[in-house]
């Protein structure tokens, strides 16, 4: 991962929105600068962008990190991977969730992969190859924590470099390989287990054995076989038989039937002749019969001739009666048709009738309507009065609000130039007393050290005289062993001596060895010197590694007073920075206290006072909004109620016009009535003449079906006749 440009905005120090770096044309480079002046700044934005936390807040201040008289902060960065490039935008309010965009652009359209902070960061952890964690710890370590990797114990050292160099592909490799070992040792355990199981006796005699019973049950199968064919074929044989005699039953119980049978053929051939000869007879007879149904038949049609003629006589009386009363029934025709005359004169006045009283429907609908309106227009109106009412009422609170909010532009103006470097000089005091505390830390260090060296070298005099000592006591030693040497000479030379080699002294060679004198003086001198060069050898051991420790000592005491001096010049630089913001402090704001270095106290005040200063500003411009809001409300209301007494008037204005005219219709209304209660009672004068119509031709069909009837009636008298 290579970052392109970075983009911040209500970011620590930097408030306003600005572009702070291009990386893009850099290859190796430092970023150099006044302590406070946004250098630690620079790289928390881009472990912000990254992954949404800085380090020196952790992950629950997060918030801290909004530049004051800020309420939000956003950071884009644009970083390269490889060959692809992606841009990452993260914004933070105050107390509110950090909301995050992360896009791929390529060839200058972006594209969107994430727009959820989970999401977010799996995807910029798994391009960049490093968790959070990893990532401050190995590539941009925070101040404070730069041997943080190195005093990490075992386990998480190992973790980091495994995140680092991709090593936990091979744990899961591992892993896997254990697993499949496991599976193949399960396997094979229970094939073993089951071949001790199932093929337990398979020795070479079983096998053998098996194959004999093989051979054997093959010869017994195919014997088996042949007995099997034989078999069926027998089967065959039987169920063809079976067959055979099944149909030789049947053939003799119908021959049975048929012997059954002769005797009823005996009687039928007795009655087939009987019937031969009365056919001989028949034809005679039917001749006779024929004439007497002729002579019934005609007395009959004689019967039934009588019986028609008298029912005609009958019907043409009834009928010419029918006739009679439809003649005088059409004596009523012309009454009816003046009726109907009359009725047709009212078919103009009844479709006026018909539209007058549709249009008083309609008339009284709109009154009823207008009449709704109005109620409902003058509720909108007494609303709106309301609502103008209570716009006035805001109106002048909103103004009163602003009155006593104690909003000081010119003091908001002035803690707004110094603001930053009132944050500035709050952080160095911060960065101050930290780096008194480790002067102070440092300085205790450097003069127990020097303590230390001190003591060491003390105790290299001490061992330095120690040891001489012990080598004045050798000398000594060695002094009185000469002497005792010299005094039992013999003694002294038998240990010398080896058979056939030659004497130390008289250089003649050794025949025998002469018997081992006793000498306790010599061995005690002996003794006394070997124990005196231990003690000397003892003593120049710890000569040494006294002059190491002291050696030791001087050159930590002499790292730890550069290191001291170190920090104090860390102090004196910091010291120096807070006389610089305080002189910027002092020069635009007036401040109480005195002196070229304001305390951390004043600093912190002015920090407040300027929050305070931007909450009057916020809750100043809120009121403005107020006020705003309060006199557009109340223009609306007003408009609104201008609007609502208009329609009012309007509504009245039209609810008396309708009632003139529904007057005006209801008058009419009642002169049609009058005229056409002068003609008909009916109260549907178009029904009535239709059903006169209908009564009209009615009687006219009746009178000419009559007619008709009788005429009739007389053709069947004369056919009867």
């Amino acid at each position: 991962m290579r970052p392109s440009s970075l983009h911040v905005e209500g970011f620590t120090c930097f408030r306003d929105p600005q572009d702070v770096l291009d990386f893009g044309t850099l290859s190796l480079f430092a970023i150099s600068g006044p302590t406070g002046a946004g250098k630690s700044s620079i790289l928390d934005a881009i472990t912000f962008a990254l992954y949404g936390y800085v380090p020196r807040l952790g992950k629950q201040g997060i918030s801290d990190a909004v530049s004051l008289g800020r309420d939000r902060m956003a950071v884009r960065l644009e970083f390269v991977v490889g060959d692809r490039q992606f841009r990452v935008g993260r914004a933070l309010r105050r107390k509110k969730a950090a909301s995050v965009i992360l896009e791929e652009t390529t060839n200058g359209n972006p594209r969107l992969l994430a727009d959820k902070v989970r999401d977010a960061d799996e995807q910029i952890a798994a391009l960049t190859g490093l968790q959070y964690e990893t990532f401050i710890q190995t590539v941009l370590l925070p101040q404070g924590e730069f041997a943080k990797f190195l005093h990490s114990d075992p386990g998480e050292r190992g973790k980091i470099l495994r995140e680092l160099l991709k090593l936990d592909v091979y744990e899961r490799m591992r892993a896997q390989a254990e697993q499949e070992l496991r599976q193949q040792q399960h396997q094979l355990r229970l094939m073993r287990e089951r071949l001790e199981q199932d093929y337990a006796d398979s020795t070479p005699e079983n096998l053998k054995a098996a194959r004999l019973k093989l051979e054997k049950a093959i010869g017994q199968e195919a014997l088996a076989k042949c007995a099997s064919e034989t078999a069926a074929q027998r089967l065959q044989e039987i169920q063809t038989g079976f067959a055979q005699s099944t149909e030789l039953t049947s053939n003799r119980t119908r021959l049975k039937q048929l012997d059954s049978q002769d005797e009823q053929i005996s009687i039928g051939r007795d009655r087939l002749d009987r019937a031969r000869r009365a056919a001989l007879v028949i034809p005679r007879l039917d001749t006779l019969d024929d004439a007497h149904a002729r002579v019934a038949s005609a007395q009959r049609e004689l019967r039934q001739a009588h019986t028609q003629t008298e029912a005609a006589e009958s019907d043409v009386t009834r009928q010419s009666a029918s006739h009679e009363h439809a003649q005088r029934e059409l004596a009523a025709i012309p009454g009816i048709r003046k009726r109907i005359q009359a009725l047709d004169e009212l078919r103009g006045v009844i479709e006026r009738q018909s539209k007058v009283s549709n249009e008083v429907q309609s008339a009284n609908s709109a009154i009823a309507t207008t009449t709704k309106d109005h109620k409902a227009a003058a509720a909108e109106l007494r609303k709106a009065e309301s609502m103008s009412t209570a716009a006035e009422r805001e109106l002048a609170d909103a103004r009163t609000a602003r009155r006593t909010i104690g909003y000081d532009a010119d003091r908001y103006r002035a803690l707004q130039q110094v603001v930053a470097e009132a944050i500035r000089g709050r952080e160095l005091h911060r960065q101050l007393t930290a780096a008194r505390r480790q002067a102070t830390v440092a300085a205790n260090r450097a003069t127990k050290a020097e303590l230390a060296a001190t003591d060491a070298s003390a105790s290299v005099e001490k061992h330095k005289v120690a040891f001489d000592r012990a080598h004045e006591q050798v000398s000594k030693a060695e002094a009185a062993l000469q002497q005792a040497r010299n005094a039992n000479h013999a003694a002294a030379l038998r240990p010398t001596l080896e058979q056939g080699e030659p004497c130390p002294v008289c250089e003649h060679v050794v025949e025998r060895l002469p018997r081992r004198l006793r000498a306790p003086e010599l061995e005690d001198r002996e003794d006394a010197v070997e124990q005196a060069k231990r003690a000397e050898s003892k003593a120049n051991r710890a000569l040494e590694q006294s002059k190491e420790t002291a050696t030791s000592a001087v050159s930590q005491a002499k790292e730890r007073r550069e290191v001291a001096e170190e920090r104090a010049g860390d102090v004196e630089e910091v010291e120096k920075a807070i006389a610089k913001a305080s002189k910027k402090v002092v020069g635009v704001v007036a401040v109480s206290q005195r002196g070229a270095i304001l305390s951390a106290e004043a600093f912190e005040a002015i920090s407040n006072e300027a929050d305070t200063c931007a909450t009057l500003k916020q809750q100043f411009d809120a009121a403005g909004d107020r006020i705003s809001r309060a006199e557009l409300a109340r223009q609306q209301a007003g408009h609104r109620q201008d609007q609502a007494s208009a329609a009012v008037q309007h509504l009245l204005s039209r609810s008396d016009e309708l009632r003139a005219r529904l007057s005006q219709l209801e008058e009419e209304a009642s002169q049609i009535t009058s005229r056409i209660v002068a003609v008909t009672k009916s109260s549907d004068p178009a029904g009535e003449r239709e059903q006169l119509t209908k009564e009209v031709a009615a009687l006219e069909a009746s009178e000419r079906k009559a007619q008709d009837v009788l005429e009739a009636a007389k053709r069947s008298l004369e056919r009867a006749r």
